[in-house]
């Protein structure tokens, strides 16, 4: 991501997940002491990805170099999951205001 912008990531699933049993979802960035969670992204369970945007108030948030990525759901059961945790690049951006 580039700090300020408004990115958009579409996570897939390569183990089987039922994704019609799940009753909650949250994206979870971090990158130590910043944690940005962003509950019930847009699922396409016919795709089985579910798709997350970012602000340009929550990628100001960030410093440049990496932030640690995971998502985690919950079944109508009450078990929960979690992916393994991936990371996303942090770049900079020389004009740091949010943009209207």
């Amino acid at each position: 991501m580039t700090r300020g912008t408004t990115p958009s990531y579409i996570i897939s699933f390569e183990e089987e997940l039922d994704f019609s049993a799940v009753d909650f979802w949250t994206v979870t960035l971090k990158q130590f002491p910043t944690e940005v969670n962003i509950d019930n992204p847009y699922v396409d369970m016919e795709a089985k990805t579910l798709t997350v945007t970012l602000t340009q108030e929550q990628t100001l948030q960030f410093r440049n170099g990496k932030a640690d990525l995971q998502v985690r759901g919950v079944f109508a059961n009450g078990t929960a999951f979690a992916s393994n945790i991936g990371f996303v690049p942090v770049c900079p951006v020389l004009d740091e205001r949010v943009l209207e």
